[in-house]
């Protein structure tokens, strides 16, 4: 009986993923502790227009094993990748050049080296995002040193952000788009003094024969387990000294930012414009940059060109102009149906605005160690849309026998159509020509050729479905949609919620 609770308690919190505002979350003694101690330690500094944070410690009393022959351990299987590498010791070097001049890291003294309770070294590393070409070092909070490692002794804090899945169909709502990130969200926030021993390094360089320094990190790292909870906390704290100010920029930042990215919808250019400035200021006064601007609007990137070293992107109005957000392809593309070149309708259009350039998914494995649940429940609504469009309305175009009036007209060679296989691949919607027809007795045409990719193939009428090119239909029923029109606009609602 408790495996089959369980089972459907899941089954119904995946199906209202996204889709409602959740009451007041049960939180365990672990969370509340950790924002009991985020809420206590956390403190704004208005000289420098920055947040400063410390550690969230599973327990008041903290012992650390001596972390230091560990930490050399890895620092000369670094070194000895950065022998070999080039690209990764240039990276290497600029990197911690780059971080010392902002203030990030600094190398301790001698009076400073004193090993407390608190007191940690971390490994560094490398690791690179094939998709953006792009590396990035982390502090390896966790490795172990006697079956102990520092995110052992940290709690990672509660889940307070918002759902992927309300923030990407959000984001897909008005024609108006813009994307945008928090420069190095991780490292804007400064740690308190008394924390920072926990997050020494060891550096030399790359110089192997020169003895190793101690560096301590003086910001949050991108690898201890509590950063994402306290780098979301933070922002949602400076967002709520502009309520009164600015309630509709505030909303936005809480309802649409993801970790780091925040991406909006709005009707309207001005509308856009002002809102994405005004989050870009409150971001600002808190010491977190937003950068990489990403628009369909090109009087908003106009707008947002005010960045030193940051150019801001116009997507969807040059042909095959793309970017990812949130992992997904957004390519904005908007072609009527004017020839038999032009793009057909398919339901990606709905759900993702193009039915090109998108990863085919194919059959989804729910199991897959790879994917979050946020794409698996994101999936999940696609693979249902694509069966029901395949259930309840190809059929109502491919009618053409005698027992339903009005009579369609008939399939004629020249007409364009598309193939209506169930084992099809949902991204797959390719568009053939009718080269000939074949009538039965009663003079009905009953089956058809077309020319596909890989020859000539013929098909029933049934399984073809015929485009209609007209630029005014003589015949308009959208009656059988009804269902489909009432499944995406209940979504919808709930999503604004």
């Amino acid at each position: 009986m408790r495996a089959l609770d369980a089972s459907m308690k899941e089954y119904f919190a995946m199906e209202s993923s996204g889709t409602r505002v959740p009451s007041k979350p049960l939180r365990s003694k672990d969370d509340e502790r950790a924002l009991q101690i985020m809420e206590a330690i956390t403190s704004y500094c208005s000289t420098d227009k920055r947040w400063q944070t410390g550690l969230l410690w599973r327990s008041d009393k903290v012992d650390l094993p001596d972390s230091y022959s560990m930490a050399m351990r890895r620092l000369q299987c670094l070194e000895a990748k950065m022998a070999k590498d080039i690209d990764l010791r240039s990276f290497m070097l600029d990197t911690m050049q780059s971080y010392e001049e902002k203030g990030y890291i600094r190398r301790l003294t001698e009076r400073e080296l004193n090993k407390g309770k608190s007191s940690w070294f971390l490994p560094i590393f490398t690791v690179t995002n094939p998709n953006k070409n792009k590396t990035r070092l982390v502090w390896d909070a966790a490795a172990k040193v006697k079956c102990t490692s520092l995110n052992n002794v940290l709690l990672k804090g509660p889940d307070t952000l918002a759902s992927l899945v309300g923030v990407l169909i959000r984001f897909r709502e008005r024609p108006v788009a813009v994307a945008g990130d928090i420069s190095e969200m991780f490292h804007q926030v400064r740690v308190r003094p008394e924390d920072q021993m926990a997050q020494k390094f060891l550096w030399r360089s790359g110089n192997s024969a020169k003895a190793a320094e101690t560096y301590v990190m003086q910001v949050m790292t991108f690898g201890a387990s509590c950063s994402p909870a306290l780098a979301n906390y933070i922002k949602n704290r400076n967002a709520e000294r502009f309520r009164k100010e600015s309630p509709r920029a505030v909303a936005a930042i809480y309802r649409n930012t993801f970790v780091d990215d925040w991406l909006e919808s709005t009707n309207t250019e001005d509308e856009m414009t002002e809102l994405a400035m005004e989050v870009q200021r409150i971001h600002l006064e808190g010491g977190l940059d937003m950068r990489r601007w990403t628009s369909t609007s090109a009087s908003v990137v106009r707008a947002l060109k005010n960045q030193e070293g940051d150019v801001p992107r116009e997507v969807g109005f040059l042909e095959k102009t793309q970017d990812k957000v949130l992992g997904m392809w957004w390519l904005v593309e908007f072609k009527a149906l004017e020839s038999a070149e032009s793009e057909a309708l398919t339901p990606n259009h709905f759900l993702n605005g193009s039915s090109s350039r998108l990863r085919e998914s194919g059959s989804l494995e729910l199991s897959g160690p790879q994917l979050t649940k946020g794409y698996r429940v994101a999936s999940q609504i696609a693979d249902r849309f694509s069966k029901r469009w395949l259930r309840e309305y190809l059929p109502t175009i491919t009618r053409r026998t005698k027992w339903f009036q009005p009579q369609l007209k008939p399939i004629a060679v020249g007409d364009v159509v598309i193939i209506v296989d169930d084992a099809a691949k949902r991204n797959t919607w390719p568009k053939y020509r009718v080269i000939d027809v074949h009538r039965g007795k009663d003079g009905q045409v009953r089956s058809a050729v077309v020319r596909t990719v890989d020859g000539l193939v013929t098909r029933p009428t049934v399984k073809l479905a015929v485009l209609n090119l007209e630029s005014n239909p003589p015949h308009e029923d959208v009656g059988e949609l009804r269902g489909l029109e009432c499944c995406g606009a209940e979504l919808i609602a709930a999503l604004r919620q």
